[in-house]
């Protein structure tokens, strides 16, 4: 993605993130457990910072069961690093667990 960014007359600063990601789904049980697994990476190639430590990456792996027609129970395991000019909003990165769940309407 590109911005522009405009500072005082004729000043014109590129803000730039280039990200790429894989990822893959498998149903264990036919419409009703499935796996899943993500990988991503992200670059902030802006003008107005260091290029150096400017990445983030992503691994998420979950589980997934159908408990009905219309909701979802979610398992994923997340780890998040986050380099300090990397445009990234948690801080330094996470490594955890979350649980949901969805509901259609």
């Amino acid at each position: 993605r590109d911005f522009c960014l405009s500072r005082g007359l004729g000043d014109v600063y590129k803000r730039q993130v280039q990200y790429w990601a894989l990822e893959a789904q498998q149903y264990i049980l036919p419409e009703k457990l499935y796996v899943a697994a993500r990988y991503a990476e992200s670059e902030n190639t802006s003008d107005l910072i260091e290029q150096t430590d400017n990445e983030v990456t992503r691994l998420q792996v979950s589980a997934g069961y159908w408990i009905n027609d219309r909701a979802l129970w979610k398992v994923e395991y997340v780890n998040q690093d986050e380099g300090v000019n990397s445009g990234g909003q948690i801080g330094t990165g996470f490594d955890g667990i979350t649980s949901e769940i969805s509901v259609k309407f």
